[in-house]
């Protein structure tokens, strides 16, 4: 707790300024916010993009959150499926977790970049309404090691939140 406490926030955002999709991930201090690029919110059939934070340095290196807009009720492990053949995932380890009193399937993928290389990825997904959330912690294969106590922690610890009043 206490190096959490000393070596990890909690940063809040409300992306496009749309109070439903306010949300918190931790992710530790030194890490580099990286603002949203464009508006692509209420794009269908694609993951819209709501927060991400690089590793100092190490931009390959990053955990984001992000969404997607349901047409239609399914299940959250048929859709999980689903998205691993779409992008050429393969999981390695997954389980069923209750996380902040929600439903969340915790996963380890490998994976190769645009460019070929081997990257390994912590995806965290759950439903929440008419959506499809996903945090995901992701690096290359060579430094997932050094990188994986920060993608458990944003797994664990992201998800939406209700803005502060005020």
């Amino acid at each position: 707790d206490d190096v959490l406490a000393r070596e990890f926030e909690l940063r809040r955002t409300v992306p496009f300024e749309d109070d439903s999709l306010a949300l918190v991930l931790p992710c530790r201090t030194d890490w580099k916010w990286v603002p949203l690029v464009s508006d692509t919110k209420g794009h269908h059939n694609r993951m819209v993009s709501l927060a991400r934070a690089e590793a100092p340095g190490e931009p390959e290196v990053a955990v984001e959150v992000k969404y997607i807009l349901l047409h239609r009720e399914v299940r959250l492990e048929d859709w999980v499926d689903y998205f691993f053949g779409v992008q050429g995932m393969a999981a390695c380890a997954g389980q069923l977790g209750e996380y902040e009193s929600r439903t969340v399937l915790d996963t380890v993928v490998e994976y190769r970049a645009e460019d070929g290389r081997p990257f390994v990825g912590r995806l965290a997904f759950f439903k929440n309404a008419d959506r499809i959330w996903l945090t995901a912690g992701t690096a290359p294969r060579e430094k997932y090691e050094r990188w994986a106590r920060e993608f458990g922690v944003a797994a664990v610890g992201a998800g939406p939140r209700q803005p502060r009043a005020g």
